[in-house]
């Protein structure tokens, strides 16, 4: 009867590195994925559940305060007013009373289409 020899130790030791080796580069390539997107992402959540990114300029201040409310109440959302301009992150689909803060004071009215991720409001 032939007996066969046992497989030399390194070839189970070069498995074993193979096998370490694919784990880690798919553990790497996961935690890659979710880095690249978290840090290189430009997400900036419009778009998300019918928010819109509505930015404008406003000629009547320069520094200052922009309030939005809608109509119902339920959403107050305020920006700083900064060289005449502002930006703000606002459910789409509604309507809001817009009130501007200087040393006065200013009142709009304005409607944020929905399905738009940006709108321009100038006032």
């Amino acid at each position: 009867m032939t007996q066969q020899a046992p497989a030399p130790k390194s070839s189970n030791k070069n498995g074993r590195i193979v096998v370490a080796l694919l784990i880690g580069l798919v553990v790497g390539l996961g935690i890659g994925i979710v880095i690249g997107d978290v840090v290189l992402s430009t997400h900036s959540g419009a778009g998300t559940n019918n928010q819109v990114q509505v930015s404008g300029t406003i000629s009547e201040a320069q520094t200052g305060t922009i309030e939005f409310d809608n109509q119902n109440g339920t959403i107050h959302t305020t920006g700083q007013i900064t060289n005449g301009e502002y930006s703000v992150l606002l459910v789409g689909g509604q309507s809001y009373s817009v009130e501007i803060y200087d040393i006065r004071y200013w009142y709009y009215s304005i409607y944020v289409p929905l399905g738009v991720s940006t709108f321009t409001a100038n006032f």
